[in-house]
């Protein structure tokens, strides 16, 4: 199964071919399964080929590069650039939340936002659930806000993520300095795919270097339940990111709830003398992600745009030139 899903096949197929595999009981029938793990191995080539294709597009055409739109090549990258060894928290299998219809289309459906009306609804069972903890500890509850996080070198394009409800400190709720204040993000999706995955670690890096506290981000469905990225520390030189899978909305409000609970009561206020800014929260214990040790300044900028990659050849992907400056924006 590692061995496929390395390959490129989603963990859905996967574990269809595997268990065509456990049936099938003749030499015949195993040299045509065989044959059908090869087929599928090179349409996953081709996927990942177009998927470059579509970065060097999104480069090229935009003068910023959505979250939303964060594919398995450019969050790779993004974790190089902040040294980022991203582990999972323990043993609990993310197909356990993942959409398995969802997960086959993962590339080619950018967008499963929720509608709406959806998004109200979502809102409000949320709100139920977690607001009558917030006023004690001074933290305010606000929708679709906004952070620029990385500038790329040369067009000047800027990493944006937006946050479908964000937890933030009460004396940053002035709209332009709300990111400045955020503690923990929620993200909605219709479905949890690959690529919701990969919009929810790309919005907590954008969050965690916009924010002056330790940040937490939620990448959820409202049904199965979903996934939750923290700083844990640093190891040899590397920032140790946890996903955490969460398994069922009865898990996941828990783990808030908890984390909620675990924030300083003075966290938020703003009529104290001195601002509350922790080095480090807990339940779960999580510090602040900083800007790569290596680059200093005011202007983020990722070089991607630089070498054989984004030339637009795909002869060797690891040739990226992440030279950077990075600062926290304005």
């Amino acid at each position: 199964h590692v061995g496929l899903t390395q390959a490129g096949l989603t963990p859905g197929k996967a574990d269809e071919l595997l268990a065509s595999f456990s049936a099938t009981n003749t030499a015949a029938g195993h040299a045509e399964l065989a044959q059908r793990v090869a087929n599928e191995v090179v349409l996953a080539i081709k996927r990942m080929q177009q998927e470059v294709r579509d970065d060097i597009t999104s480069w090229h055409s935009s003068e910023s590069l959505k979250a939303s739109k964060m594919t398995s090549t450019l969050i790779d990258a993004l974790r190089r650039l902040l040294k980022v060894g991203l582990l999972p928290y323990d043993d609990v299998d993310p197909s356990s939340v993942l959409d398995a219809q969802a997960d086959e289309a993962d590339d080619w459906q950018w967008d499963n936002t929720p509608e709406p009306a959806q998004r109200s609804q979502y809102m409000q069972v949320l709100l139920a659930n977690l607001q009558p903890l917030l006023s004690n500890r001074s933290l305010e509850w606000h929708q679709q806000v906004v952070a620029q996080g990385l500038l790329v070198r040369g067009l000047g394009k800027q990493l944006v993520a937006r946050s479908d409800e964000l937890i933030c400190a009460r004396r940053f709720h002035h709209r332009g300095s709300r990111h400045l204040g955020a503690v923990i993000g929620v993200e909605l999706k219709k479905r949890l795919s690959m690529a919701s995955r990969r919009q929810g670690e790309a919005e907590f890096y954008i969050f965690s270097l916009a924010s002056f506290f330790p940040f937490l981000q939620v990448v959820t469905d409202m049904q199965r339940g979903g996934f939750v990225y923290w700083k844990r520390g640093d190891q040899d030189g590397r920032q140790l990111v946890y996903e955490k899978v969460l398994v069922g909305m009865d898990a996941l409000y828990q783990f808030l709830r908890n984390a909620i609970n675990k924030l300083p009561d003075n966290l938020g206020e703003d009529d104290g003398p001195k601002v509350v800014l922790p080095d480090e929260l807990n339940d779960p214990p999580r510090c602040k992600l900083v800007e790569s040790p290596k680059c200093t300044g005011h202007a983020s900028e990722l070089s991607l745009l630089e070498g054989p990659f984004f030339d637009g050849t795909i002869d060797d992907l690891d040739d990226f030139d992440l030279s950077c400056t990075l600062g926290r924006d304005q």
